[in-house]
């Protein structure tokens, strides 16, 4: 009887650790990214008592064991949260954060900014990605580092040097065409240049229309070079002015030898510079697209600009940041710009199962988790980052209760055992009455 009781002993300890898990499941059942756990169980040794007369070996076994408590790494629902430092992991894929000077892995993505501008996690670990320099170049051939936003609060001003207009000027028409065009000087002052396309009749040789350019800055905006004073009148800044622009009698563009118009401050005559101090405009306005098309036409209809692009830009401050699909840190500007500042980083284990639980979601490696695999989302099987949403818990409240249930009955009948054999002694010890 002895034996009877020691078994019944081990089956209330492996189903009071089987409760255990469970309570812990439950516990965290609405932990972000909480991954349950399930208590795997063994029996022990068997104690041989005989052999039958065809040699099948008569044994009893001496109860059970808790052998691990496993980890399961399913899926759990993803829900949008509107967050905008919320990310979520859609595979198997863990963020890396780095507590200290010890990596750690987590898959709960509800991060935030600390002090130093720094992304981190709710216990302060440093989320590991890459961040982009001061070129605007995000390389993530590069090693992991701390996304550290600092330096990336403001914009800096862009002199416009480029410009690119696409227009039709009415073919036939005896009334100049003008049109303000904002462009931006170095330190990011904006200032209206007024272009005007004017009728030339007839139309020059070999032309079916024909106009001519000027570009013309407000006075009030320069200042004579030699004179430190604003000029009379409204500048012309188009170098050779004025500026001749052909059509054939299909309304297309003659292309001239040199296909782009400079507008010089330093060619002006008398020279003019900014009156804010900025450097002197420097633009080129190219007649031609990236595909070597003509920008500009001639038809009937009437004249309208439909497309106007200039390169330059004031400054801008740092409004919101937020987490889009990918794991891109995307900041929003005053202005408007939306620019990629940061890219997060993922990893992958081929034996999660024995990644060891350190508190905080977050697990550290042991060796047989193996090397992991890094790189940016959707790559190497590193599954995709959700943004504005978030990974909930996998644990299945419904099955926990039945588990529950399960390993109930099962110390029940443990502690059952336990009674039965107490009542079998007693009986025995009766006998010498």
């Amino acid at each position: 009887m002895p034996s009877a009781f020691f078994t019944g002993l081990s089956g209330l300890r492996a189903h009071s650790r089987a409760v255990e898990v469970i309570a812990n499941n439950l516990a965290n059942l609405n932990t972000i990214s909480f991954k349950g756990s399930r208590a795997d169980f063994r029996d022990l040794f068997y104690q041989q008592i005989g052999q039958s007369r065809s040699g099948v070996a008569s044994q009893v076994g001496i109860g059970v064991s808790p052998i691990t408590v496993s980890r399961r790494f399913e899926q759990g629902t993803i829900q949008n949260t509107s967050g905008l430092l919320d990310a979520a992991i859609q595979g198997e894929g863990f963020f890396i954060v780095q507590d200290g000077d010890l990596t750690q892995y987590t898959r709960a993505g509800n991060f935030q900014i600390n002090a130093l501008q720094q992304l981190v996690t709710i216990d302060g670990a440093r989320v590991q990605g890459w961040v982009r320099d001061t070129t605007g170049n995000l390389d993530t051939n590069l090693p992991f580092d701390d996304i550290t936003l600092q330096g990336q609060q403001t914009i800096n001003p862009t002199a416009t040097s480029d410009l690119l207009v696409r227009a039709n000027l009415q073919a036939g028409s005896a009334t100049p065409f003008s049109r303000p065009v904002q462009v931006f000087d170095a330190l990011g002052d904006s200032h209206i240049l007024t272009m005007t396309f004017t009728p030339v009749v007839p139309a020059r040789a070999g032309a079916s229309s024909s106009f001519d350019l000027t570009v013309t800055i407000p006075a009030e905006d320069v200042i004579d070079e030699l004179t430190g004073l604003p000029p009379g009148a409204d500048v012309d800044i188009v170098s050779g002015t004025p500026f001749a622009v052909d059509f054939d009698g299909s309304g297309a563009l003659i292309i001239p030898l040199l296909p782009t118009i400079t507008l010089d401050m330093a060619a002006v005559a008398p020279a003019i510079e900014y009156a804010n101090g900025a450097a002197d405009m420097l633009l080129t306005w190219d007649l031609l697209d990236n595909l070597g098309q003509p920008t500009l036409t001639s038809f009937g209809s009437p004249s309208a600009v439909t497309e106007l692009f200039q390169n330059g830009s004031a400054a801008a401050e740092l409004t919101s940041i937020s987490i889009s699909d990918g794991g891109d840190l995307s900041g929003l500007y005053s202005d408007g710009r939306t620019l990629t500042l940061a890219r997060i980083g993922l990893a992958r284990f081929t034996n999660p199962q024995t990644l060891v639980a350190v508190g905080n979601n977050n697990y550290v490696p042991t060796a047989a988790a193996g090397t992991p695999t890094t790189g940016e989302a959707n790559t190497a099987g590193l599954g995709s980052v959700v943004g504005l949403s978030l990974e909930f818990s996998n644990v299945d409240i419904a099955q926990e209760f039945t588990n529950l249930l399960t390993f109930q009955r099962g110390f029940q009948a443990n502690s059952r055992v336990i009674t039965t054999a107490d009542e079998l002694n007693q009986e025995a010890l009766n006998l010498k009455r």
